[in-house]
C-alpha cells in the first residue's frame, strides 16, 4: 500500500513537473511570436518612413540635376555660374538637413555614419536594413570648376536613390509576407485551426491554454510526449 502511495506521488511530481516545463515552453513560443510581431510592426513603419523619405530626396535630386543640365548644355558665363551655384548651395543644404533629420535610435541611415538596422522576426531569425549615404557634398557638385563632374555626381546619386527605393520596396514586400505568416505561427503553438478561430481569438486564449497546462498535468505530460499540440489542447476542452 505504501509502496502504492510513493509511485503515486511519484507519478505527480512527474506530471507537475512536465506541466510546468510544457507550459514555460508555451509561453516561450508565445513571447518569441509577440516580440517578433511588435518589431515586424515596427519595421514595417519603419521602411515606409524610409521610403518617403528617399522620395523626397531623390525628387530633390532630380531638381539639382535639371539645375546642372541647364549648365552643361548651353554656354554659360562665370557670373550666370556663380549665381546657380548659391543657389546649388541652398540645395544641398535642404538635402543634408533631411539626410541628417532621419535618425533611429541614434543610426543615421542616409548619412556615411549609418549602420545595418537588424530586426528580430523569431524563430531566431533577423532582417537587416542596409543604409545608403544620400548626404550631398559641394565639392562634387561645383558648377564653377567642373560641370562634367557635377552632372555624374548627381545623376549617381539619383540612381543611388531609385535603387535604394527599390530595395526598400523589397524589403517591405517581405516583411508584410513574414508578418502574415505570423497568424498562421500563433495557430501552430495553440495547436488551432483558423478556419475555427479568428486570429483575434486566438491570441487572447493564450493566458487560458498555459493555465489549463498546469491545471492539467496528465494532458500536459502526454502533449510532451510527443502527442501533437491540435490533439493536446482538444483534450484540454
Amino acid at each position: 500500500m505504501l509502496e502504492s502511495v510513493e509511485k503515486s506521488k511519484e507519478s505527480d511530481c512527474c506530471h507537475e513537473s512536465a506541466a510546468i516545463a510544457t507550459a514555460n515552453n508555451f509561453n516561450h513560443d508565445i513571447y518569441d511570436i509577440q516580440l517578433s510581431e511588435h518589431n515586424i510592426t515596427t519595421a514595417v513603419f519603419l521602411v515606409q518612413h524610409f521610403i518617403d523619405i528617399t522620395n523626397k530626396i531623390r525628387d530633390e535630386f532630380l531638381v539639382i540635376e535639371s539645375l546642372v543640365i541647364k549648365v552643361t548644355q548651353r554656354y554659360c558665363p562665370d557670373s550666370k555660374k556663380a549665381k546657380l551655384q548659391h543657389q546649388l548651395a541652398g540645395m544641398i543644404n535642404n538635402v543634408n538637413n533631411i539626410v541628417n533629420d532621419t535618425v533611429y535610435a541614434g543610426n543615421k541611415l542616409f548619412t556615411t555614419d549609418g549602420q545595418v538596422m537588424f530586426f528580430y522576426i523569431g524563430q531566431e531569425q533577423n532582417i537587416a536594413l542596409y543604409p545608403k549615404n544620400l548626404s550631398l557634398n559641394t565639392e562634387e557638385l561645383d558648377l564653377t570648376k567642373n560641370t562634367g563632374k557635377a552632372m555624374d555626381f548627381i545623376t549617381n546619386k539619383t540612381k543611388q536613390a531609385d535603387e535604394y527605393i527599390e530595395y526598400l520596396n523589397h524589403q517591405a514586400k517581405l516583411l508584410v509576407s513574414i508578418m502574415l505568416n505570423i497568424d498562421y505561427r500563433i495557430a501552430a503553438t495553440e495547436g488551432v485551426k483558423l478556419k475555427n478561430f479568428s486570429v483575434l481569438t486566438a491570441k487572447k486564449l493564450n493566458k487560458i491554454i498555459s493555465w489549463e497546462i498546469v491545471k492539467n498535468q496528465q494532458t500536459s505530460a502526454a502533449a510532451q510526449w510527443n502527442i501533437l499540440s491540435d490533439t493536446a489542447v482538444h483534450l484540454l476542452k
